[in-house]
């Protein structure tokens, strides 16, 4: 009955007129668009008699047009309206590839907005959506995502109840004689790096605002509030962080001074320190005795860097966002010199940037517009940068409980774009001096002694590489080998991370095990952008087993205690054939990384196996404020025979089992519990943000980063695997759950895990690494 009424009263509505439409509506007047599909205009009467219930109740209007989702309608709507709110001085509020959303606040109170606006896209439809009315900013999100109350149905805006904050949309105040604005920044053009920045999320907007007691004066006048305001459109920006930042200024080691100006000079403290390219603007009002401090996002994480000031089109258009492209070899921050001491139009500034620095030989620049946003595109071609010969020795020592303590180097000589001209063209140290292009043609020989086994390992090949170095390559590669290589690497990874090797000298028990590779290999690659990877390549060689040599850490010096023993493998000669598939766009180690992998092995080539393995395995990871959601699915299977001279139900050999158990797979269970020809891995973890701890007063002292990015580790765990001629082929899956606790700087993590698995028997499994899992 409820339902009847409300679409009987949202019938009613769509017969009332446009005439007396208030101010913050905008008139759905698109040419060229589709019939509408669906109609509603009601009023605030209307409403009332549907919900009374905030933040309905300050809705005075309410305007929805339905349209078919026809090809390319969602863009020609968002371009139209676009500019017509652009022009109307509508701001963004939040956007991402199905919905662009603004607001406007051109009247009435400072903590609400008049106006609206909404075009979203779902599967089979598109939603023009206007809301008109006094409308607290803290209920914006609230009433988007509620709309299905007052009987639209929406469900696309469902995800913004509690996610989005609104933006405070300053407006300019009245100038009276009690109220002053000692600062009021203009907004800056953002410059982006695409290079170096991560995959686009849905975008953000959250603001802060914090209030205290003062007992101040300013010019005589008491000052007895001071507010302060942070907004950022940044994920991995903390309002927190410059809050604090602002308020140690005020209220830190310093303190105010007596007399007048006491104010001014805290003031001008401000104005010295670190924290003032945060302040966008500040007011006092000495007639209501406050102050406010406004703080704007102009953050470089994310890829953004702000500029010192707008940059315009020949037009006159403001230029929000330049985008450069193509750099390889200039600093970023010798980019951004150039361009702040360069003109304000975008074109003119462009071609001072190409005449100044010698490396690029001309530059392209166009204007989009993205939504309410122009954006301008700096392509630079730069001149190709002269081959330069090297050569370069790298010292290396591991240790693990096969070959003991390790020592090693690794020699390379090759060809490299030369950029500084103080190096000669030979070079021969004891240093780690990689070239400036990590994809370029050379030479290498990687020499290894193990004094536990007595054995010595080496690889010795070269690499041909053709192409566009930071863009894409062609290479070749061929390699002669006696090395040690880990079972499983993609599963378990964090073999020649210095820290496992840490945590192997301390005594934590090692999660790898090694076999050795004795032949050749000659892969070709392929990579059409960065990101994209696609590897085919030939193995001629024997495998054999490696067994334990030491039970040495530093705290077994005085014990007689055993560390695990070496897996053993399934011995013969490996002939096989195989192609992988890397696709890899994350950064900062979020976003995703998808690999597929097929291997042949046929007797006909001279092997001891007959199968074909395939392998996808997916791994995703997303933050969400100061949280994480990090997720991996791996599926294995096989076809072929099993070894002839090998009594198995499994076809393939161990050192190619899909195996899973212990760290980072099944975390609840002991290492390599499950091995067999096909099987399934999935995880899940959650990684939730702690308070930055060096900003509790306890904790002053300590100023290292890595206190500002501690998680706590919710993990889940789910996998099988079972054998082609096995008997116990039915669904039979193994799980753990586990609790963490994850320390990170930004180049390095701690980890350590506590997991139980869902099997009874089955004890408290702990663990630690210096690695993500996946």
């Amino acid at each position: 009955m409820k339902k009847t009424i409300i679409v009987f009263l949202l019938l009613a509505g769509t017969m009332l007129s446009y005439a007396q439409r208030p101010g913050g509506t905008i008139p759905f007047d698109c040419p060229d668009v589709p019939p509408v599909k669906f109609q509603f205009n009601l009023n605030h009467e209307l409403i009332a008699l549907i919900s009374t219930t905030e933040p309905f109740d300050a809705v005075e209007n309410l305007y929805v047009h339905t349209y078919d989702a026809e090809e390319g309608l969602f863009d020609k709507l968002v371009e139209y309206y676009g500019e017509k709110l652009n022009q109307n001085r509508w701001e963004s509020f939040a956007a991402d590839e199905n919905w662009q959303i603004s607001v406007l606040n051109d009247s009435g109170p400072e903590d609400t907005c008049t106006g609206i606006f909404a075009i979203v896209k779902s599967r089979s439809e598109v939603h023009l959506l206007n809301v008109v009315g006094q409308i607290p900013k803290e209920q914006i999100g609230a009433l988007l995502a509620n709309l299905n109350v007052i009987g639209i149905w929406i469900p696309e805006l469902r995800s913004l109840d509690g996610t989005f904050e609104l933006p405070n949309i300053q407006t300019e105040p009245a100038i009276s004689e009690t109220e002053e604005i000692l600062l009021d920044k203009k907004p800056v053009t953002m410059l982006r790096m695409p290079e170096d920045s991560p995959n686009p999320f849905v975008q953000f907007s959250g603001t802060m605002q914090e209030t205290h007691p003062t007992d101040w004066t300013y010019h005589g006048q008491p000052i007895r509030k001071i507010q302060i305001q942070a907004h950022t459109k940044s994920r991995g920006v903390s309002n927190k962080e410059r809050v604090n930042a602002v308020k140690d200024v005020f209220f830190g080691n310093i303190a105010p001074q007596e007399g007048s100006d006491d104010l001014a000079v805290l003031l001008k403290k401000l104005s010295n320190s670190d924290v003032a390219k945060f302040v966008q603007k500040v007011t006092i009002n000495t007639g209501e005795k406050w102050v406010k401090i406004y703080l704007e996002d102009i953050t470089n994480k994310d890829g953004l860097i702000p500029l010192s000031k707008r940059y315009y089109t020949h037009n006159g258009d403001a230029i929000d966002e330049i985008q450069v492209e193509g750099n390889r070899s200039v600093e970023l921050d010798e980019i951004v010199k150039m361009l702040e001491d360069g003109p304000v139009e975008i074109e003119a500034a462009a071609q001072k940037l190409a005449e100044s620095i010698p490396e690029f030989e001309d530059i392209q620049v166009s204007i989009k517009k993205s939504g309410l946003q122009h954006i301008a595109t700096i392509n630079i071609i730069e001149k190709s940068l002269p081959l330069s010969t090297y050569t370069t020795t790298i010292p290396r020592i591991g240790f693990n409980r096969v070959t003991g303590w390790e020592l090693g180097a690794r020699v390379e000589t090759g060809l490299r774009s030369q950029k500084r001209d103080n190096i000669t063209p030979f070079e021969f140290d004891w240093y780690s001096n990689i070239p400036i292009e990590k994809d370029n043609s050379k030479l290498f020989a990687q020499f290894g002694y193990g004094f536990g086994n007595k054995q010595l390992y080496y690889r010795i090949g070269g690499d041909r590489i053709w192409g566009e170095n930071g863009k894409w390559n062609l290479g070749l590669s061929a390699q002669f080998q006696r090395a040690i290589t880990t079972i499983a690497p993609e599963l378990f990874a964090g073999y020649d991370e210095t820290g496992t090797l840490f945590l192997r000298i301390v005594g934590v028990p090692d999660h790898q095990d090694y076999y050795l590779r004795n032949g050749a290999e000659i892969a070709l690659q392929w990579q059409p952008k960065r990101s994209i990877n696609f590897n085919l390549s030939m193995l001629w060689e024997t495998h054999e087993s490696l067994h334990k040599t030491t039970d040495w850490h530093i705290f077994n010096l005085w014990s007689s205690s055993k560390v695990r023993e070496n897996l053993v493998i399934t011995p013969g000669n490996m002939r096989s054939i195989n192609f992988k598939f890397d696709s890899n766009d994350r950064y900062n180690y979020l976003g995703w990384h998808n690999t597929v992998l097929v291997e042949h092995s046929n007797r006909n080539f001279g092997s001891d196996f007959d199968w074909t393995r395939f392998q996808t395995h997916l791994r995703y990871a997303v933050p969400y404020r100061n949280n994480q959601l990090r997720t991996r699915f791996v599926l294995s299977s096989v076809v072929g025979k099993p070894a002839e001279d090998h009594f198995s139900t499994a076809i393939l050999p161990i050192q190619r089992q899909f195996v899973i158990g212990g760290i980072g797979t099944l975390n609840g269970y002991p290492l390599y519990t499950f091995a067999g020809d096909h099987g399934y891995l999935f995880n899940v973890e959650f990684l939730i943000g702690l308070p930055n701890f060096n900003k509790i007063n306890v904790l002053n002292f300590i100023n290292v980063n890595v206190l500002n990015n501690i998680h706590v580790v919710l993990l889940f765990d789910q996998g099988q695997v079972w054998n082609e001629l096995g008997s116990d082929r039915h669904f039979k899956p193994k799980g753990s759950v586990g609790i963490g606790l994850q320390v990170a700087s930004e180049v390095d993590i701690f980890r350590f895990n506590v997991a139980k698995a869902f099997e009874a028997e089955q004890g408290i499994q702990f663990n630690l690494m210096f690695f993500y899992s996946f």
